[in-house]
Parts: C-alpha cells; structure tokens; sequence
C-alpha cells in the first residue's frame, strides 16, 4: 500500500480546513454535526497538548489558544447540558455562530505531524524474529507476545506522530479511530509495514497488507468488545507508555490490551455478524 501513499496523503488533505474559521461567522462548509462528549474532550486535550509543546507555527498557536480552545470547551459544556438526564451518548448540535470556530475545526485535519521516515529501523533489530516465528507456529491458537517490538527512537517518532496529528475523525463508544486516508498513511507508517514484511518474511509470504488504522482510548470508558476479524493474520500493535497502565502499579486493575479467546466464529457467519458483540449477543453465548 505504500505505492497508494500520495493518493492517500492527498485524500487526507482534502479534509483540512481552507482557511481558519473567525469567531462569530460560520465557515462555508458548517453542518450539523453528530457531537460525543468523549470526542470532544479529547480533542480539547489535543489541542492544549499542541499549544503546550510548541509544535504548531505561532499563527496557529496565537488561534487555538485564543479562539479554538474556548470554543470547544464551551462545546463540550453545551452538549454535556443537552445529554443530561438522558441515556442518550451524542447530540446532534446545529451550526451555532458562537461556536464558529468549533463547527469550523470539528472533525478536521487542523494539523498532520510529517510523519517522514527515519534514516534508522524503527524496529528494535535485537529481536530474533526467527524464532518468533517458530514459536508462532508452535502455538496452538497462533499468538505470539513481542516486547520492546520498536527501537526507542522509532517509538518515540511514533508516538509523537499519533499524538500531534488531528486525524482522529471516526468516533466510537470509548474510543477514536484514525484511518490511512484521514491522515495515519504516512512515509513512517509506510516504514513500519515494509521493516514487518521483512522481518517476517516467512509468516507474511504471499500476503497483502489490507487495511490499517490507529485507535486512541477513554481510559474511563469501555473498549472494543469481543468480536473476530476477516484475515488471515493480524498485528496488534500498542504503544501506550508502561507508566499510564495502572496494571504496572496494581494488579488488581484491569490491563487494558487484548483478550485472545481459542474459538472462532461459525463458518456460516457473516463479517457483520461475527465483528460486533453489541449488534450480535450470540458471540458472548459461543465464548462462555
């Protein structure tokens, strides 16, 4: 897929902001928009997380700091008053000239970090990926747990990428999702994939890269639930420091991460059913 990588970049682009919405007139493109407080919270982290690292020109810093992050407090105060009271997760909020800004940033591509390649491996050479390999194909279930997966400096390049690029559009219950064409495709995502294919070559022989994304969490809120994906191997990859999973301090806290189940879906299953448990309560039935 890095062939695709200018086209992806592209269609990334086309979801940034023309210019930078005045407070008080709505921009052009203003619409309702579905809110989730969750979202909105942290988008308003990442906009102060930016203005605190200095990573943004000082046009842009001098805007967020005096226009946008207002507004999306403001917001997030709005919508959370809208749901109170009410089982419901999301608003629908219509273009409000008060929140000029906050309808014109919302859901945008405000600010992509480059993303470049590093001259170095981003993956940790110390690891002996021949025998990971082995050992996968012992495992009965294929899972195979590899720490330190990145050299320091590449997950340091990583996570600054994730962190300072706004490209975290598609909202779901707890979590966000970036994708390849709102902003993840980039030359070092492009680096991670080619620097996999070669270290695992005799497991990935003959397979295409289909798809790949980026989620980012509400520790206070539930992930992803149980459910199968379509492929024939997956990479889960987490780069979420030690110090911020409460697992490391207290065992008797969850651990976030993954949870490996040794079944399967049924064969006659569709994807839609066996990819969501909130929308299949049989996939709960099959694990117990």
């Amino acid at each position: 897929w890095a062939k695709k990588l200018p086209r992806f970049r592209e269609k990334a682009q086309s979801l940034g902001v023309p210019y930078l919405p005045e407070p008080g007139t709505l921009p052009s493109w203003a619409s309702p928009v579905i809110v989730v407080p969750h979202q909105v919270q942290r988008d308003l982290e990442q906009l102060e997380y930016l203005v605190a690292r200095g990573v943004l020109n000082s046009e842009l810093e001098n805007y967020v700091a005096e226009f946008a992050l207002p507004e999306f407090q403001l917001a997030l105060k709005v919508v959370n008053q809208a749901l109170e009271g009410t089982s419901d997760d999301s608003a629908v909020m219509e273009p409000n000239e008060h929140l000029a800004v906050f309808f014109g940033l919302y859901g945008r591509l405000l600010h992509l970090h480059p993303g470049e390649a590093m001259k170095t491996d981003i993956i940790n050479p110390e690891i002996n990926f021949d025998a990971v390999q082995t050992e996968f194909r012992k495992k009965r279930h294929r899972v195979v747990v590899i720490d330190d997966f990145f050299s320091e400096e590449g997950l340091r390049e990583l996570r600054n990428f994730l962190l300072e690029s706004t490209m975290w559009m598609d909202v779901k219950r707890g979590y966000v999702g970036a994708y390849l064409h709102t902003g993840f495709a980039s030359p070092l995502v492009a680096q991670v994939e080619q620097e996999i294919r070669r270290n695992f070559a005799d497991l990935l022989e003959g397979l295409v890269l289909q798809n790949a994304w980026a989620y980012m969490y509400d520790g206070n809120l539930p992930g992803i639930g149980a459910h199968a994906d379509d492929s024939q191997l997956q990479i889960n990859i987490y780069v979420t420091p030690s110090e911020a999973n409460l697992w490391t301090s207290d065992s008797t806290l969850p651990s976030g991460g993954l949870v490996v189940y040794g079944v399967g879906p049924p064969k006659d299953w569709s994807f839609e059913k066996y990819n969501s448990e909130s929308k299949n309560s049989q996939i709960q039935e099959i694990l117990q």
